[in-house]
């Protein structure tokens, strides 16, 4: 399959983003066994839902070759999706560690995500080269 150069960055920098979010949900999925009350799921659910999400949209069509701000997007959303968590679970040590934990590295993966985005927003008008993708 032959790429653009432009179509190599905006999968590289799709698949930061879906990545991390993909790796981070399969990491919450035993924190779902681990919360006594459904309240305290939520904001897991919602993560990993918005994973699965972002996956498909990444999997589906030519998603992963355009440049598009859905991905991080996403990851905006998974973000305050924890600050709810720890807004939900205020008082409950035990409750909020995996929020604690996750908070940090959403923080620096937002902000590492969006520099990529902002540096990398004039691949549109790179000059079109084929690179060959191998199998």
């Amino acid at each position: 399959m032959i790429i653009k150069t432009r179509e190599a960055i905006n999968r590289g920098n799709n698949l930061l983003i879906v990545g991390f979010l993909a790796v981070t949900a399969s990491g919450l999925v035993a924190s779902l066994f681990l919360e006594d009350e459904w309240i305290d799921r939520a904001e897991d659910l919602v993560f990993i839902v918005l994973a699965i999400a972002a996956v498909f949209w990444y999997r589906r069509g030519s998603n992963r070759f355009q440049r598009s701000l859905m991905p991080y997007g996403l990851l905006a959303v998974a973000f305050l999706a924890k600050i709810a968590g720890l807004l939900i679970e205020f008082g409950d040590l035990a409750a909020m560690g995996d929020d604690l934990l996750l908070l940090p590295p959403l923080f620096v993966m937002m902000i590492v995500a969006g520099d990529v985005l902002y540096h990398t927003r004039r691949a549109e008008s790179l000059p079109d080269v084929d690179l060959t993708r191998s199998r």
